[in-house]
């Protein structure tokens, strides 16, 4: 119910921008919607410890991430490719692969390529593959993307559109490592970045994990699925 309310007070946003334009001609200043913060209004009062408002204030998000798919005039099946999925690291220095996310570093970063067809073949034509490229990544790269936090129109800024083909090439050269001539074997290419991530889920700065993955944010540390107020439950998807 809640997906479904956010879904149609965007639609109605956009529908009331798309009219004031037309009648004025002068395009809309952004919307609450173009900002990467995502709230849920609750009809009712309740009482939250101070110990728990600490802790999710406290709280920072997870990285988010990028996904390089591609669709291979190619059969790696055929050319006996073993892996459904294959994990690059770079070195065995896990927090220094940790860092190099967090700077959004694609050369020292971890990069998981995941061969669809490996398990289906039928996700692609005969005589062709699926494999998707994925690896954390920060939402603050390059001024967020390139936008310098305004997500109103960024799927047409020119900047964020440069930073998503500089990393996506980034991350085939390395996949290229394991997969030699991936990229000229690619007939359709789409990259996703942390930014497309907040536009389809909306949520918080795209992030993949909810609250940030760190050692003191683990097991029994972790904020709960349980809050203070009865039948209101955290998840994500």
């Amino acid at each position: 119910a809640v997906g479904f309310d956010l879904y149609t007070r965007l639609l109605a946003e956009a529908v009331n921008q798309r009219k004031a334009h037309a009648e004025s001609g002068v395009s809309p200043a952004p919307s609450p919607a173009a900002t990467p913060e995502t709230t849920v209004q609750l009809p009712l009062t309740a009482y939250l410890p101070e110990d728990y408002v600490s802790q999710v204030e406290e709280s920072r998000t997870s990285l988010s991430s990028v996904v390089v798919y591609l669709g291979l005039e190619r059969d790696l099946r055929a050319e006996g490719w073993p892996h459904h999925e294959l994990l690059l690291m770079p070195s065995y220095d896990i927090e220094g692969q940790y860092q190099a996310a967090l700077r959004g570093d694609v050369a020292r970063n971890s990069i998981f390529i995941t061969h669809y067809t490996q398990h289906d073949p039928g996700a692609a034509p005969e005589g062709c593959s699926v494999v998707s490229l994925f690896l954390s990544a920060p939402w603050g790269y390059e001024d967020t993307w390139g936008t310098g936090g305004n997500l109103e129109g960024y799927s047409t800024n020119e900047r964020y559109l440069e930073l998503k083909r500089r990393v996506g090439d980034a991350v085939i050269a390395r996949a290229e490592e394991a997969l030699p001539g991936l990229r000229q074997a690619a007939v359709h290419l789409e990259v996703a970045t942390p930014l497309t991530n907040w536009r389809y889920s909306r949520n918080t700065e795209g992030a993949i994990y909810g609250s940030d993955q760190t050692m003191e944010n683990t097991y029994a540390a972790r904020l709960s699925e349980l809050t203070p107020i009865d039948n209101l439950f955290l998840t994500w998807a």
